[in-house]
């Protein structure tokens, strides 16, 4: 009786712990983006779009760039992005929080892409968009881990699991022309980011 309640009360306090947070990516003070690769439709004969991923280093301050060029075809669909590994449970936290110092140019709409082990297999990400405002300063982007939904070319799949059915493997920056959305963006942008963190 004595054992049963001692382990009930450690359950307890460990369900109660607080988590701690998780600095995926700090761009104020990284050496080098060279983890971080292209993602966009010129993997495709159609497609001719563009991402690059640079860090931004002055005198006063370091940061990354995410520079995209949409190019759409006749129908609206384009992406362009970057991606990197990352190991996490997604059990363990509750949001992905993006740290943006600025964006430039014409377009609004912007996701971060996951993919955790299971998808990976199945060609399946998990996405959630969010929205800047040219020349927005100093936001602090929340996305909650729970509202990723899970994708299969450009289509949202019903029938996939949860994220949190394995751990995630795989994080990515992107935009897109909209296919299959009513919000359709083309052109040319630039965010500069901080930092991406796990909370």
């Amino acid at each position: 009786m004595i054992l049963a309640y001692v382990l009930a009360t450690l359950v307890v306090m460990a369900e109660s712990k607080p988590r701690s947070n998780k600095l995926l990516f700090d761009f104020t003070s990284v050496q080098n983006l060279d983890a971080w690769k292209e993602v966009s439709d010129t993997a495709r004969s159609v497609g001719k779009s563009k991402a690059s991923f640079v860090l931004q280093k002055t005198q006063v301050y370091q940061r990354a760039v995410f520079f995209a060029v949409l190019n759409p075809q006749p129908n609206g669909a384009c992406f362009a992005g970057v991606e990197t590994s990352v190991k996490f449970d997604a059990n363990n936290y509750t949001a992905i929080k993006v740290k943006v110092r600025n964006m430039k140019g014409n377009m609004k709409s912007f996701k971060v892409n996951l993919v955790n082990e299971k998808s990976a297999t199945n060609g399946r990400t998990y996405e959630q968009f969010y929205d800047l405002l040219e020349g927005e300063q100093d936001t602090v982007v929340t996305l909650p881990l729970e509202k990723f939904t899970a994708d299969f070319r450009g289509k949202f799949d019903p029938t996939a699991p949860p994220l949190t059915a394995a751990p995630v493997i795989q994080l990515g920056l992107q935009v897109t022309g909209g296919v299959y959305s009513q919000i359709k963006q083309s052109g040319v942008t630039a965010v500069e980011i901080d930092s991406i963190e796990l909370v």
